[in-house]
């Protein structure tokens, strides 16, 4: 009789030396942290640019809305020379309403305009070199703009400072074409002059606003090279649902006055280009395989391709 009662007295004894049952720990919202931290990134970056704009620009009475924008990218690249490489790149650009018809403030890796890419799809990146500039700007026309840039930046294994000049005009007509002309030149302090000219035709096909033909024939001089280059580009861009492009490129690459033991003409790519919109309205990806054939290389094909993964922040698109 009193065997029972001993036995549960004692397991529950022992049950008090045991340390206390603890409730398992709520998993956190991992997908809401990463949207406030996004959040939070954006507001700030508007902040800063709003700050700058109050400094340099002029009182309005109306409330203007600011469109600065960061892109940051990591590139997974592969070209055709087997020549694998990860690069991190950062974008900025840095809208001041209030100001921007006396100045703007440039930021960035490779200094493109976003007018310069088709349907969302960046431009290679042919010099990753960061950069600094004040542009001050004027418009001729409705069409045509030139502006005067003095910053600096890392040139010919330098950073140096550097003045340009950049002219562009567009035509359009009621046909679906454009040409686009653009003349930069740049003046660096140490190295002397370089110069990009660049024609762009654009086409729509078969009246849809959402496919795209482009050519585009790009000719560089720079005072420490001999020569010019000259770059060829045609493709065919195509608007797919979901924030999606599709793009079948051809380029090729022609030098006048080539190194000793390389050829004038340097070889001519193909590849296709994709771009989505992806788990957020400001995170893509993009995937370029490609197949080259460089003269360096006795033409023989080689497979290529480029990985990359963007984050905006701001006022994203």
């Amino acid at each position: 009789m009193l065997a029972p009662v001993f036995l549960s007295t004692n397991l529950y004894a022992q049950g008090l030396d045991q340390a206390p049952v603890t409730l398992p720990m709520p998993i956190p919202d991992v997908s809401s942290s990463i949207d406030s931290a996004h959040t939070s990134a954006s507001e700030l970056l508007n902040d800063f640019a709003s700050q700058i704009d109050n400094f340099f620009g002029e009182e309005v009475a109306e409330e203007i809305v600011n469109t600065t924008r960061a892109t940051v990218r990591l590139d997974f690249t592969d070209p055709a020379n087997d020549d694998f490489s990860t690069t991190a790149k950062v974008k900025l650009r840095l809208v001041l309403p209030r100001s921007q018809q006396r100045i703007r403030l440039l930021l960035d890796v490779d200094e493109r305009e976003d007018d310069d890419s088709v349907e969302a799809l960046a431009d290679e990146d042919l010099d990753r070199a960061f950069s600094f500039a004040f542009r001050f700007m004027k418009n001729a026309t409705e069409n045509t703009r030139f502006n005067v840039d003095l910053g600096a930046r890392r040139f010919d294994q330098r950073f140096q400072t550097f003045s340009r000049l950049r002219i562009s005009t567009k035509f359009q007509n009621d046909d679906g074409w454009s040409f686009n002309f653009k003349n930069d030149l740049r003046e660096y302090y140490s190295s002397g002059y370089a110069n990009r000219t660049s024609f762009d035709f654009w086409h729509r096909l078969n009246n849809d606003e959402s496919m795209i033909f482009r050519s585009s024939t790009n000719f560089n001089w720079e005072k420490i090279q001999r020569g010019a280059r000259v770059d060829q580009s045609f493709g065919i861009y195509k608007r797919l649902r979901h924030k999606s492009v599709l793009a079948f490129e051809f380029l090729a690459g022609y030098n006048t006055t080539p190194e000793e033991n390389f050829n004038h003409y340097e070889g001519h790519t193909a590849r296709v280009r994709f771009r989505k919109n992806f788990l957020r309205p400001w995170f893509h990806y993009e995937l370029w395989p490609s197949v080259s054939w460089l003269t360096e290389e006795d033409s023989e094909p080689k497979l290529g391709g480029l990985v990359r993964l963007e984050v905006q922040f701001g006022n994203f698109k």
